[in-house]
């Protein structure tokens, strides 16, 4: 006689009347995500809007199962332990409930990567920690909104109802447990399809926005836990690929001089907000004064979209090609030369300022590895967070950390390289109290606070300018990447990278040679900035990676950038865009396809290989 085992039926309805449950929670914070961000989805049809929601069904089981995957497992192995069965309803609403969080912070984080969080938020996660209190004041409507559907999520959750055991035989129980298992890994594969459930399936549309409006961000942290691999691509031989990509010509014959180099990152500061070139007023007036009297790279691009991504296109020459950002990936370890190290050979003496807390967004181990000799942080700020300077939420209000910049300039061996990367321009957007009332407000939040920028960069100027270092400087002036568009003109996947680049020395004589060998209307990037300085300083022996020129250099111009599984290539008004397969073809491509084809191989050979100051 086969042997009987007590089986709860009731206790299996619940489980999946709470899954389908937690289904309908994710439809919300689908619609709230489109609420919340719905200036990116003006322009979209409702059918177009309607197939993300339903796409979005995929991606939600999905999350939905591997998020649960330890209350589902439990819920059959323990099913007829009572007090187990307790436990488990509390790891079901602890665990769906700290996810739903990260779906709320993404309605508003958004906004600033242009994407839905990552695993790299995970390592991010101590500078979230350490602005806690300011942040939680900043986002406070998110906290609501997430204890309000934390409760009605726990208040309407189906209970189990009184038992209902049935005697089922080992074959049954043992064909159930298969049925939930068939059903769990067809849920987490999204389907039927040979190939698992990914990120870039959510781009269907082509269109950024609706992509991101398809995924839900449970899906996006969990399908990146750990680190990512990167493909290797064997399209050209190495012999093909180093006639492609070539060694950055550094000229020491240009400038002689042997100039101070002060290189000036802005938050956020996306090229929209100028008025200089543009056809609108902007908000700032001294960076368009100044740019009137130096070499504007008019279209200039960043080659990513967090701060993260900027330190190593520009200290590094390492654009942002890879889902995770070079600091925090597995290949951070990559052995490049960085400019101190170049510098360094020159005899150059080297600096970075940061005024957010040391070690913010991995920046002060990257510069060490960029070979930045010295590093001031919050830390080294007098006073720290006691100071009255202190914005209370990241750091050092952008106009007294300048000014404190351009003093410590005076205390550095000549020649020597510094860059401050500026932080007052950053969300929440707050302004010293004694300017209150001072600058005037914008079509969006940041415009305030970019007048305020630009106005700690004018009395920067008025202090550096009463320095012995003044003289003897070339200041080059960009942002990290774009923030908030407004303009109709800058509303597009170039908008959203476009960047200024102000190079400006007070030597008239030095200002000629920079006029005179520039071309403002060449195509420019971020990478670009590392051999633009080394020519500046003609220190040409070096061993930066290959994929930025000078921007005194001849050649055609480009910028590339990569986001969501996709690769975009400029130069000059050609433009292409290809998301990479192993079995691109290269015959018969035009001389721009097989550019970027190139630029990707020779990326991940590099990094996989750890070979990105030797390779091709």
């Amino acid at each position: 006689m086969k042997p009987k085992l007590l089986f709860d039926i009731s206790s299996q309805k619940t489980l999946f009347k709470r899954l389908l449950w937690v289904l309908l929670i994710y439809f919300f914070l689908r619609l709230l995500f489109l609420i919340f961000n719905f200036k990116d989805f003006s322009g979209h049809s409702f059918g177009n809007i309607a197939s993300c929601f339903l796409e979005g069904i995929r991606f939600d089981l999905s999350g939905i199962f591997l998020s649960n995957i330890l209350y589902i497992l439990f819920s059959q192995i323990f099913q007829n332990v009572v007090i187990f069965q307790k436990i488990l309803k509390y790891l079901y609403f602890i665990s769906n409930s700290l996810f739903f969080l990260i779906n709320i912070i993404d309605l508003d984080y958004y906004k600033f990567i242009g994407r839905r969080s990552t695993f790299q938020l995970i390592g991010i996660a101590g500078d979230i920690g350490d602005q806690a209190f300011s942040l939680l004041a900043g986002y406070m409507h998110l906290i609501v909104i997430w204890l309000i559907i934390s409760l009605i999520f726990v208040r309407f959750a189906p209970k189990t109802q009184k038992e209902d055991l049935r005697k089922w035989n080992v074959i049954s129980r043992v064909s159930y447990l298969l049925f939930v298992f068939l059903i769990s890994i067809l849920a987490y594969r999204g389907g039927w399809q040979t190939k698992l459930l990914r990120i870039n399936q959510a781009f269907g549309l082509n269109d950024n926005a609706l992509g991101n409006l398809t995924l839900n961000s449970t899906f996006s942290l969990l399908t990146t836990l750990g680190k990512k691999t990167l493909p290797s691509y064997d399209w050209f031989t190495d012999q093909e690929l180093a006639g492609i990509i070539k060694t950055p010509v550094i000229r020491d014959t240009i400038f002689t001089e042997k100039p101070n180099v002060v290189l000036i990152i802005l938050e956020s500061f996306s090229r929209e907000y100028m008025g200089y070139k543009n056809p609108y007023e902007g908000y700032t007036p001294f960076l368009d004064s100044l740019a009137t009297n130096s070499v504007f790279i008019e279209n200039f691009y960043a080659n990513g979209r967090e701060s993260i991504h900027a330190l190593p296109a520009i200290f590094g020459g390492i654009p942002h090609l890879m889902e995770e950002s070079f600091i925090t990936s597995q290949y951070q370890q990559t052995d490049f030369e960085g400019i101190g190290t170049a510098l360094t050979k020159c005899g150059y003496e080297s600096a970075f300022f940061h005024a957010a807390r040391n070690g913010s967004m991995g920046f002060q181990g990257f510069c060490e590895q960029a070979g930045i000799q010295k590093y001031y942080g919050l830390d080294e700020y007098p006073g720290g967070k006691s100071s009255v300077d202190f914005d209370g939420t990241w750091g050092i209000f952008d106009e007294p950390y300048l000014n404190y910049f351009a003093k410590k300039n005076s205390e550095f061996h000549e020649p020597f390289f510094s860059s401050v990367f500026t932080l007052s321009s950053h969300h929440p957007f707050k302004i010293p109290l004694s300017h209150k009332g001072e600058f005037k407000e914008g079509k969006s939040p940041i415009h305030k606070v970019i007048r305020y920028s630009d106005y700690a960069l004018k009395q920067f100027f008025q202090v550096a300018k009463k320095e012995s270092w003044f003289q003897n400087t070339v200041f080059l002036i960009t942002a990290d990447h774009t923030q908030f568009n407004t303009e109709e003109s800058y509303s597009n996947e170039k908008g959203a990278y476009r960047i200024p680049l102000i190079i400006f020395s007070p030597d008239n004589v030095l200002m000629a040679k920079i006029r005179l060998h520039s071309d403002a209307k060449k195509v420019g990037q971020q990478v670009d900035i590392l051999p633009t300085i080394l020519e500046l300083t003609s220190c040409g022996n070096t061993k930066i990676g290959k994929l930025g020129n000078s921007i005194f250099d001849k050649t055609k111009g480009e910028a590339i950038h990569f986001h969501q599984g996709k690769y975009t290539w400029y130069s000059d008004l050609e433009e292409i865009d290809y998301s990479a397969a192993q079995n691109w073809d290269k015959k018969d491509k035009e001389p721009s396809e097989r550019r970027l084809h190139a630029i990707i191989q020779y990326f991940n050979q590099s990094l996989i290989a750890n070979k990105f100051k030797e390779n091709p």
